[in-house]
C-alpha cells in the first residue's frame, strides 16, 4: 500500500521515522499542535506554489475537496502521515524533504514566539 502510494519516494518504514520526526520537533521546539499544524500548512502552500499548481488540483490528485486543502494550508485541520506522503508525492519531492522545510519552519516560529516572550518580560 505505501509503496502504491508514494511511488519511489521511500518505505514504509521511512514513514514510520517521518512520524516520529514531526512529534521530535514539536518537544524540540516546545510549541504547541496548532503552531505546528500552521508550520505544516505553510509547507504545504509553499510546495503547491512552488509546483505550480492550483488547490483545485492537489485536492483531486489525493482525493479530497478544495475546502480541505485549504483547512490543511491555514494549519486549522491536522494532517495525516499518510496525507503527507499523498501531497509529496503530489508536489514530486520525498516527504522527508517536507519534514525538513516543517523542522526549519517550526524552529523559526518557535525561535520568534521566546523573543516574544522574552520581550513580555522584560516590560513588566
Amino acid at each position: 500500500m505505501w509503496a502504491n502510494l508514494v511511488q519511489g519516494h521511500g518505505t514504509a518504514r521511512n514513514w514510520h521515522l517521518i512520524a516520529m520526526a514531526s512529534e521530535r520537533a514539536m518537544a524540540k521546539f516546545d510549541i504547541d499542535p496548532t503552531e505546528f499544524d500552521v508550520a505544516v500548512g505553510a509547507v504545504l502552500r509553499s510546495q503547491r506554489k512552488k509546483a505550480g499548481l492550483e488547490a483545485k488540483l492537489v485536492a483531486e490528485a489525493i482525493g479530497a475537496k478544495v475546502e480541505q486543502i485549504s483547512r490543511y494550508e491555514a494549519g486549522t485541520n491536522k494532517v495525516s502521515v499518510m496525507r503527507l506522503c499523498q501531497l509529496a508525492n503530489v508536489f514530486d519531492v520525498p516527504p522527508s524533504a517536507l519534514m525538513l522545510e516543517i523542522e526549519v519552519r517550526v524552529s523559526q516560529g518557535a525561535k520568534l514566539s521566546r523573543s516574544d516572550s522574552f520581550r513580555k518580560n522584560q516590560r513588566t
